[in-house]
């Protein structure tokens, strides 16, 4: 259960017939080096809350390896493309220069 309410309330005092309810929040909560003191509604929340976060993680965890794997899948046609590119250029410049010259009739004379 992931919930973005970050606020418990603590038990209602009763002293006289005023009753208080004070709000902590996660982060507040979290900063205590102790779970004294704390409600079991305040326990839950931390509990949800680091639920929350290590699921988040995961989610990401797992995002971050399929793109990792799209850019490697990527990366190696990029390769294959450079290849076959270097591959062409080399042939084209292992042909012999032979220059010439176009007539207007469209005829090529070679020098």
């Amino acid at each position: 259960m992931t919930t973005d309410d970050t606020t418990t309330q603590a038990p209602a005092s009763t002293e006289g017939t005023e009753t208080e309810q004070t709000q902590r929040s996660v982060h507040e909560l979290l900063k205590l080096k102790t779970f004294q003191g704390m409600t079991d509604a305040e326990i839950q929340s931390i509990i949800d809350y680091r639920v929350s976060v290590a699921h988040d993680d995961e989610v990401t965890k797992l995002a971050q390896a399929t793109e990792i794997q799209t850019m490697n899948a990527q990366c190696a046609a990029y390769d294959a493309l450079r290849d076959d590119a270097n591959s062409v250029l080399k042939k084209v410049l292992a042909v012999p220069l032979s220059l010439g010259t176009v007539s207007q009739d469209g005829t090529v004379t070679h020098q």
